[in-house]
């Protein structure tokens, strides 16, 4: 029998903290898991293999997303600028850094499994960083 009135159950959508989480968790026991078992060249390509293709696909999803800065119809050339730069900008930083991140790797002596992890991080900082920028940008200048 459904209930009649009253507040929604929260659900997943209402937390996104703790979905966040529990994805760094997730990240963090699959690297101590194949740091722990492979060597350490090993364990960086593992790495690689397993993170970079998600961040690049995150971050294509995430400018699609900012599109929707756009809805307002800018006015200015800067607004039109500023929207490109947040569609497209994430996905081309993100495969900048991932490659970026696979060279400094091959030419490093010593550990390297962090290298995958902390290329992730910059990718999703710069990502929010663009759009942050990209939307401030657009509600200034219309």
């Amino acid at each position: 029998m459904a209930k009649s009135g009253g507040a929604a159950r929260p659900g997943v959508r209402d937390r996104p903290g703790m979905v966040l989480a529990a994805i760094a968790a997730a990240v963090a026991g699959f690297t101590a898991v194949v740091v722990l078992l492979l060597s350490d060249s090993a364990a960086t390509v593992v790495l690689f293999v397993a993170l970079a293709p998600v961040a690049v696909l995150a971050s294509a999803g995430f400018g699609a997303f900012m599109i929707m800065l756009g809805d307002s119809g800018p006015r200015s050339p800067v607004s039109w600028a500023a929207i490109g730069a947040a569609v497209f900008g994430p996905f081309l930083g993100t495969l900048a850094l991932q490659v970026t991140a696979v060279v400094v790797a091959g030419d490093l002596a010593g550990r390297t499994f962090y290298l995958p992890l902390v290329a992730v991080a910059a990718s999703a900082l710069w990502s929010v960083a663009l759009a942050a920028l990209a939307g401030w940008l657009v509600s200034v200048f219309g």
